[in-house]
């Protein structure tokens, strides 16, 4: 069998890696279109194809990468540069035990199934490439780092309190015998250095720094080359729809690479609050160019505008919004007739202060369409109860409601979330726009 690769920066993508994206990343765009509505909107429409950029987005779900990736791929405005990118994967996902530790937990049998499987050939044969914090990295991460390069100690030569980091293990047992699907809540958690012995610590920092400078190197090499390198800036999901605090590794990133980078913001808004298809808003803009000499605060500022003024007003943020300032006020019920009035008005209002929103909110027709399927979703999600033309809510609900399995934020708060962090963003830009200016008919009732 040939060995031939070809390169993608110092990333080297093996024949069947190249292909399993074609297939992959094929199969992907069949079902994202099928599962999903999905439009794309781009922002910045004279700039042709891009090349050499740094497409920076807002990861809000496990779903993103099944959007975004599959669209850069086949674009032709993108699809010739993204076939030598790179993904900024975190490295968990390259970690043994990743699929049953960290992505399905629930049901245990089928976690147990998934247990063996490790992702990491697969993945850096499709260009994906693992990157981690500089301080804190999981536990897993930590423990095989030590077998690979000290061997197989008993966790008392290595972690300063086996028994609180590693519940149920005893002190004895080696790190083989933890790396197992019994401990992967533990081994899934994540942990700082100051957590092993002292003299094992400093090697394991030094080599954590090591691997992030080869990480970066790839990066850049792939930037110089032309390719697109995908990255959220901010890290792991953001579980209640508010962006985390961004990490260092686009400023790094942008170090390396040519002066003619472009940084490209993006945001998938999900309009998920409605029975039947979710529909899914890729927005890809704005494009910010001159940026590989700006300072960290002002990048970080610009990227973070530019990233949720992508975002596509939906029904459910509207709906979301309304309810919590309702909530906020005391209230429990509003006039099911009011409430309709009032969110048609909301979104032709933001349209006119140039947010984008979502079409099907602009027509009279098509809102009401769409708002049906939104109180049937409420109504089964629980979240309203309609009873003589006034709709029931539980206050604490709407502020925050959680999943008591997952333990993750209601949909219905990561809207209200999403919409507040957007209208922060735009009245600091536009005070006309300010969130005491929208949505005044609720917050005056």
């Amino acid at each position: 069998m040939s060995q031939r690769r070809t390169e993608c920066g110092s990333l080297k993508l093996p024949w069947w890696g190249r292909l399993l994206r074609y297939v992959l990343y094929g199969c992907f765009w069949v079902v994202a279109r099928t599962v999903t509505r999905l439009r794309v909107k781009w922002l910045d429409v004279g700039s042709g194809s891009l090349s050499c950029a740094i497409l920076v987005g807002h990861h809000k779900s496990d779903l993103d990468a099944l959007m975004a990736l599959p669209w850069a791929f086949w674009s032709s405005r993108t699809g010739r540069a993204a076939a030598r990118g790179a993904v900024v994967a975190g490295e968990h996902i390259f970690q043994p035990g990743f699929l049953s530790g960290y992505l399905v937990r629930e049901p245990r049998w089928l976690s147990f199934l998934l247990h063996p499987i490790c992702l990491a050939g697969i993945m850096k044969g499709m260009g994906w490439y693992p990157v981690a914090q500089g301080r804190e990295r999981y536990l897993v991460s930590h423990l095989i780092d030590v077998l690979e390069n000290e061997g197989d100690l008993p966790l008392f030569e290595v972690l300063e309190c086996p028994e609180t980091h590693v519940p149920g293990a005893r002190a004895d047992m080696r790190i083989r015998e933890v790396l197992c699907w019994k401990y992967r809540d533990s081994l899934f958690t994540m942990r700082d250095f100051s957590i092993f012995k002292l003299a094992l610590s400093d090697c394991l920092r030094q080599r954590h720094k090591q691997r992030i400078a080869s990480s970066l190197s790839v990066f850049a090499d792939t930037l110089n080359n032309g390719g697109l390198v995908f990255i959220s800036p901010h890290g792991p999901i953001c579980p209640d729809g508010r962006m985390a605090a961004f990490k260092s590794g686009v400023s790094q990133i942008l170090q390396g690479a040519p002066s003619e980078v472009v940084l490209v913001a993006s945001n998938i808004t999900y309009d998920a609050m409605s029975r039947g298809r979710i529909s899914a808003f890729l927005t890809v803009g704005p494009f910010l160019r001159g940026t590989k000499d700006w300072p960290r605060d002002r990048l970080e500022q610009e990227l973070r505008r530019g990233i949720l003024g992508a975002t596509t007003v939906t029904l459910g943020h509207l709906s979301s919004y309304y309810l919590r300032q309702q909530a906020r006020g005391g209230k429990c019920h509003v006039a099911e007739k009011e409430f309709q009035a009032e969110m048609y008005e909301q979104a032709k209002q933001m349209a006119r202060a140039d947010f984008l929103v979502d079409d099907r909110l602009l027509n009279q027709g098509s809102f009401n369409r769409r708002w049906h399927r939104y109180i049937s979703y409420a109504i089964g999600r629980g979240l309203i109860r309609r009873c003589d033309g006034l709709l029931h809510f539980d206050p604490e609900n709407v502020l925050r409601g959680s999943d008591s399995k997952s333990g993750r934020m209601k949909g219905w708060v990561v809207c209200a979330n999403e919409l507040e962090a957007l209208m922060e963003i735009r009245s600091a830009q536009l005070p006309i726009t300010a969130p005491g200016d929208l949505f005044e008919t609720s917050t005056g009732a």
